[in-house]
């Protein structure tokens, strides 16, 4: 062999090594673009999951909310009759008919004109006078006591005296008896609870 086949020969060798070392740094190139590109992708898909997660929980808790809100327009409902009952009573200056509808805990008396409500019979607050006409009662919340078996009413009643609206108005927040009171089936912690 003569010296110019060796020397094409050792340029072919050489150009092939450098073409070799090239193509295998750009699939070095290539591997480390491909890890990261897959990298990217399992972060994306884990923050989807996660996001799904998310929308599940928000959705069973949206679905947790209309149950408990169906609950609470079946427990009101349920006693709606007794705020009509205790307005009529006191319309009528019916003490008889205010204290058979309060739990046993609780009684209304009328004294020197005043009506005084009593807890295990001891003055807790004063609900208006007997000489004031009673026009509305306003329901501005209720919660059911269940131990005691108890339905708490916080509402506003308006008086008028001689045709002029006693101010302030008298709120009120008074426990009755109830019977049958509908039970919610699940622990609802979660309600006040942030997401």
């Amino acid at each position: 062999m003569n010296k110019k086949t060796i020397a094409v020969f050792l340029i072919i060798a050489i150009a092939n090594l450098i073409y070799l070392s090239s193509k295998e740094a750009e699939d070095i190139k290539l591997e480390e673009k491909y890890e990261k590109d897959v990298q990217q992708l399992s972060y994306k898909i884990e923050y989807l999951e996660l996001n799904l997660e998310n929308e599940r929980v928000k959705s069973h808790r949206n679905e947790q909310l209309v149950d408990y809100y169906e609950y609470e327009k079946e427990l009101f409902d349920s006693f709606d009759s007794i705020p009509i009952k205790f307005m009529i009573a006191l319309k009528e200056k019916d003490l008889k008919a205010m204290n058979e509808l309060l739990n046993e805990k609780i009684e209304i008396r009328n004294k020197n004109g005043a009506y005084e409500v009593y807890i295990d019979n001891e003055m807790c607050c004063s609900i208006g006078n007997q000489s004031y006409e009673a026009t509305s009662f306003t329901i501005h919340g209720f919660r059911y006591h269940e131990e005691d078996e108890m339905l708490f009413i916080y509402a506003q009643i308006i008086y008028e005296d001689n045709g002029e609206f006693v101010t302030p108005p008298t709120y009120i927040d008074l426990g009755f008896k109830v019977d049958d009171m509908p039970m919610y089936p699940m622990d609802i912690d979660w309600i006040s609870r942030d997401v």
